[in-house]
């Protein structure tokens, strides 16, 4: 499981922690919320899909906690696809044989791993999806904090 979290700056943090409270709720409520369901969009759009398209369904957003969001992804191979793959990548073999017996299983933490080498099997080049929708997210930001703002403003 891999998680995407977007922290703010301490200076923005600080400031936040000064804003009325109706604006306080429309930033760290309204606005966390779009901003993890633009980042999962993102993820989603930018994932590529393959035989079963599991990659793309396991990109969730978890339960909220007060004033942090987390976008997970449940396919253990996400980072591989990420970042790319050597002959010799190491993986948890608990991960195989979940994903091997229930592709669309979600997936469960694994405590004590029993790692397994993929060497022999084909290298594969990075296919990055996370890391350009954190910056188009990124990039988007200050037109999105404005809007929230405004908008706490009116009422």
């Amino acid at each position: 499981m891999i998680t995407v979290q977007i922290n703010g700056l301490k200076e923005t943090r600080n400031y936040l922690k000064r804003l009325p409270k109706k604006i306080d709720k429309e930033l760290k409520t309204n606005m966390m919320n779009e901003l993890a369901f633009n980042l999962q969009r993102r993820m989603k759009k930018r994932a590529p899909v393959g035989q079963t398209g599991w990659l793309r369904r396991s990109i969730m957003i978890e339960k909220p906690t007060p004033g942090k969001r987390n976008v997970v992804i449940h396919a253990f191979y996400a980072m591989a696809v990420e970042k790319g793959r050597s002959n010799d990548m190491i993986i948890p073999f608990q991960f195989i044989t979940q994903h091997n017996t229930a592709p669309e299983y979600p997936g469960h933490k694994v405590s004590k791993p029993n790692w397994i080498n993929l060497m022999g099997s084909p290298a594969s080049r990075p296919r990055p999806f996370i890391a350009p929708a954190v910056q188009s997210l990124r990039n988007d930001l200050p037109n999105v904090s404005n809007r929230f703002i405004r908008r706490a403003l009116k009422k």
